[in-house]
């Protein structure tokens, strides 16, 4: 007879209470009133709508279009807010409400689990792949996104989507293709990418454009050793420049970014909270020094004081060290690629405007609906973190206990530094 072994598998029960206590932390005191409110406001009460649009359209054999918006002509609901897979969960629950925050807070903590899952991909102790899961599942993005835009918290499948496509294929030196290793896990990686697709299709974006950009690594990195390295970065610093030039002539024949430049980011939002308990007079001090306009909740990437500095630190060690993993350096290509993403515009005092190689993104049909860049800073807390931890455990040449030492450092200022301030609610009566 097959037996569990429970104690392989503590540190996830040991997460999974972890997570819980911080997750009533963060949204006290929502946690004790699930079925009389929500966290929210604006995009909130949409969300809630939506819901009662699906049970009522089941009823009419239409459940996936309403005639109550754009009236008398109707519309479709299928891309509409999470509505297909959030509202089939809520028709589960006599009470709306309480469906709500138990799928939006079971989600939180499944984005936390998921994220252990692929952090132990990558470095062995357990206690670091519980801190990458909690800095992903309760990052200053997240935690503002429970007000407004739930559909952005629903990221569980980001972490398992990566982590598949590692395990269903791989990249062999000097092959520009990936070759199938498991056709188990590319099963998983397919299903998975259905199911996102079901439940949000701008997490589905996020979730392809992380592993298609950790997968552009090892294409690069094959196409590097097949030229020499001359050549090489001749081609990468020809392409970076041709884009530039490409999207400046698309711009100058009147074709449209979608808005995508406008909502984009800039240097200062990695450094300004938002909606923080702890920095909210910083907050307001350097909006004012920097003159910052136009913040809104679309402006928010705060990653944390103490998350840039040990990513600085963690860098510095992957660019000086020797026998960094080749899948580690795919990661910090992501995390710069992300980094572009999110900032499609590098504006430099007296220079004029520098297009990231990523910023053509916005100039093709469908994916430039994606019009707000800055989402992507949520692919960016999931990556940040499995980099940190993973130097400090291959490449910082100190005691096992001062490792942990440093990595508990590392959580409670992170745990301080994210702790939301007070929340916006919707009740049943609202």
């Amino acid at each position: 007879m097959y037996k569990i072994n429970i104690e392989k598998y503590n540190y996830i029960i040991m997460s999974l209470i972890l997570f819980s206590l911080i997750l009533i932390l963060y949204t006290f005191p929502e946690i004790g009133n699930l079925s009389q409110s929500i966290i929210g406001k604006k995009d909130a009460y949409v969300v809630i709508w939506n819901t009662y649009i699906i049970e009522t359209g089941l009823h009419s054999g239409k459940p996936w279009t309403t005639h109550e918006s754009f009236y008398p002509w109707g519309t479709s609901l299928l891309m509409h807010g999470s509505t297909p897979f959030l509202g089939l969960f809520t028709m589960l629950f006599k009470n709306k409400i309480l469906a709500l925050n138990i799928f939006i807070l079971g989600m939180l903590l499944l984005s936390a689990l998921s994220t252990v899952y692929l952090a132990k991909q990558f470095i062995r102790n357990n206690y670091f792949a519980i801190i990458c899961g909690f800095v992903f599942a309760f990052s200053p993005y997240k935690m503002a996104r429970i007000e407004e835009h739930y559909p952005l918290v629903f990221t569980a499948l980001i972490p398992l989507f990566l982590a598949f496509g590692m395990k269903a294929f791989r990249f062999d030196s000097g092959t520009l293709f990936p070759s199938l290793q498991s056709k188990k896990y590319r099963v998983a990686f397919i299903v998975t990418a259905l199911l996102c697709f079901i439940i949000d299709y701008t997490i589905f974006f996020q979730m392809t454009f992380l592993y298609i950009l950790y997968s552009i690594f090892y294409i690069l990195y094959s196409f590097s050793l097949l030229v020499s390295k001359k050549r090489f970065w001749i081609a990468l610093v020809s392409v970076v420049i041709t884009i530039h030039c490409l999207i400046i002539g698309l711009i100058h024949f009147g074709f449209s970014d979608n808005g995508g430049f406008w909502w984009g980011g800039k240097w200062i939002d990695y450094i300004l909270p938002y909606n923080s308990a702890v920095y909210s007079k910083i907050g307001n001090d350097l909006t004012r020094f920097f003159a910052v306009e136009n913040r809104s909740i679309e402006s928010d990437m705060f990653l944390g004081y103490s998350l840039i500095i040990a990513l600085f630190i963690a860098i510095i060690f992957i660019v000086r060290k020797r026998g960094i993993d080749l899948s580690i350096k795919a990661l910090l290509f992501t995390l710069l690629m992300l980094f572009f993403i999110t900032m499609p515009v590098i504006q430099l005092p007296y220079l004029f405007p520098l297009y990231s190689p990523t910023a053509i993104l916005h100039f093709i049909p469908i994916i430039k609906n994606l019009r707000c860049p800055t989402r992507f800073i949520n692919d960016f807390m999931l990556v940040a973190p499995i980099i940190i931890f993973y130097v400090l455990e291959q490449k910082i040449a100190v005691s096992a206990s001062m490792k942990n030492g440093i990595a508990t450092l590392l959580f409670l200022c992170l745990l301080v530094e994210y702790y939301p301030s007070n929340y916006s609610y919707v009740d049943y009566k609202t």
